[in-house]
């Protein structure tokens, strides 16, 4: 299935430049989503606590 998809996209560059940019965008954007939800399960089970944020600095800068 996955051999079929990258014949599909090589296709789709050398035919249509502008669906592929955009192929490539949502591709990209769909497994970086996959891996943040994969890693913060991950980061969850293990019971890491990466603390909170404070905005204690944050009316300095105004």
């Amino acid at each position: 299935m996955l051999m079929e998809f990258f014949t599909w996209g090589a296709a789709l560059s050398k035919n249509n430049p502008v669906a592929y940019g955009f192929l490539v965008m949502t591709t990209m954007a769909g497994l970086g989503v996959s891996i943040a939800v994969v890693i913060d399960l991950i980061i969850r089970l293990l019971g890491v606590n990466l603390g909170y944020y404070k905005k204690e600095f944050e009316d300095q800068l105004h």
